[in-house]
């Protein structure tokens, strides 16, 4: 939450926010915050677990829409008004491959320039067919979303134009952005690059770790830049 809140606050352009799989809605009403009054709020999931008046005391413009993710073009009466033009979309729904699929295609249609995708779960191998979807997706489509940083939870992808500026965001600010919202033992990673994923890791200290950067000994020529 602290990453993914981090990245909504860097963003300037507004544009609806779209979370798929809100469940009880604990993501929903940290999202809310960052939600302007002129933006659209969107929360989709196939059954209605959500306490709205919780979320609407928060931000009262959210939508509320019951169906599956394949089924909100249809659904949703005002999905060309989000359509290029969301800033934020974020995925916690079944994680079976062919769901998953769809929902980086979604997302595709969805996602503003500066937009982020945020996939929940990708580290979570009991839903290890998340991420074979997510990558035969962004290698077998004509599509410019690319992944741009991994934790132990989620998958966050951007559009090709904006990578260059969120990579240098987390290179250079992610550190202490995560210790302003308390997150005071955050680090990175990357051990490699490579024109076609240059995603970074972001995850907390194991016991006896110091610095901000793991293997900066070794692996410092891949924290030079984006």
């Amino acid at each position: 939450m602290a990453a993914m809140d981090s990245l909504l606050s860097l963003q300037k352009a507004k544009g609806a926010v779209v979370e798929f799989g809100t469940y009880k809605g604990r993501s929903a009403a940290i999202l809310a915050n960052r939600v302007a009054p002129d933006e659209k709020f969107v929360l989709v999931d196939i059954a209605d677990y959500l306490d709205l008046q919780a979320i609407r005391s928060i931000n009262p413009g959210v939508d509320f829409v019951q169906c599956a993710s394949r089924e909100f073009r249809r659904k949703y009466p005002d999905f060309r008004s989000i359509r290029k033009k969301s800033r934020l979309v974020h995925v916690d729904t079944s994680h079976s491959y062919r769901d998953t699929y769809s929902e980086m295609r979604l997302c595709d249609e969805l996602l503003s320039p500066e937009g982020i995708a945020v996939f929940d779960d990708f580290t979570n191998l009991n839903y290890s067919q998340i991420i074979p979807a997510i990558y035969k997706y962004i290698y077998t489509n004509r599509t410019d979303l690319c992944v741009f940083m991994v934790t132990d939870e989620k998958c966050y992808l951007c559009r090709k134009s904006h990578l260059n500026i969120y990579l240098s965001f987390v290179l250079q600010g992610i550190i202490r952005s995560m210790a302003v919202r308390g997150i005071n033992d955050a680090m990175i990673a990357r051990s490699g690059w490579h024109r076609e994923y240059r995603a970074i890791y972001l995850r907390t200290k194991s016991d006896g770790e110091t610095g901000d950067r793991y293997g900066e000994e070794i692996y410092g020529n891949f924290y030079a830049g984006p």
